[in-house]
């Protein structure tokens, strides 16, 4: 059941992102948080199975439903639904499992500027000792892949013969001298949290209660035995015949004495009731 429902999530998300749309479901798991992310990443880094929709945001919207986090959309949209829980942050040091949001990675709005805002999205698989965060992101050129960046040096490629910053801009958009390192672009980090879905308790009849707080209750909510032990018996109506019995009879015995007026004068009276 669970399959099919992800199945048909799926296909409709990827029917949207044809027509250029997005779909956002923000519902959370119980118990879900940033080490559920994080293992969630591991497994689309190692496996790298295909995606519901074959980009950044697709990763790392499929990598939060592993998790228990059914968010779908734009990395726009995942950055709201963080900054609606309060999520959001610009620690150097983030933990394992943490969203990474970059600025600036290609020409979104196609104006030919580098101006443009909230372009890539990635998930913190590491923390080295030197604060170089490691994560794992889509590519266009590379597919699922591994990102390196150190926000205590975002301007640094390599020291000695480690890199602390990939480069992640194309020089043809950020220009000869423009920010082209992960650190340089880096927008922020979201930090998921354990949510419950919250309990709604079923509203059932009380037949106890007064005639006007019983007809608040709703119908749909009440079962159907419920609602048919209220209901009157089909002919009888507080101990009288139903009236559209006695009118069917009356419209018999008519119908009878015009087809036969002799037979019904030939019959004996009946008793008054």
């Amino acid at each position: 059941m669970g399959q099919s429902l992800h199945r048909s999530r799926s296909i409709l998300v990827k029917w949207l992102a044809v027509a250029g749309l997005s779909l956002s479901i923000t519902t959370v798991a119980a118990g879900a948080d940033s080490e559920d992310v994080a293992r969630s990443a591991q497994h689309f880094q190692t496996r790298r199975p295909s995606l519901t929709r074959e980009d950044c945001s697709g990763l790392v919207s499929d990598i939060l439903n592993r998790a228990g986090f059914d968010v779908y959309g734009t990395v726009t949209t995942i950055w709201e639904w963080a900054k609606t829980h309060g999520w959001l942050h610009r620690q150097k040091t983030p933990q394992i499992g943490d969203i990474v949001f970059f600025d600036k990675t290609y020409d979104s709005n196609h104006n030919g500027r580098s101006d443009d805002k909230l372009t890539h999205i990635g998930v913190v698989t590491s923390v080295e000792a030197d604060g170089t965060v490691v994560l794992v992101h889509r590519s266009s050129s590379q597919g699922i892949a591994k990102l390196r960046m150190n926000l205590f040096k975002p301007d640094v490629y390599r020291e000695e013969d480690r890199v602390l910053n990939d480069y992640l801009v194309r020089k043809s958009y950020a220009g000869e001298n423009g920010e082209r390192l992960s650190g340089e672009v880096w927008a922020g980090f979201a930090t998921v949290r354990k949510s419950f879905r919250p309990w709604v308790a079923p509203v059932l009849a009380n037949t106890s209660s007064p005639p006007a707080t019983r007809a608040a209750v709703s119908v749909r909510a009440t079962p159907p035995a419920a609602l048919a032990a209220r209901l009157p018996p089909p002919d009888v109506v507080e101990g009288l015949p139903d009236r559209r019995a006695v009118r069917r009879a009356k419209m018999a015995e008519r119908r009878e004495r015009r087809a036969n007026p002799l037979a019904i004068a030939a019959a004996p009276p009946r008793p008054l009731s």
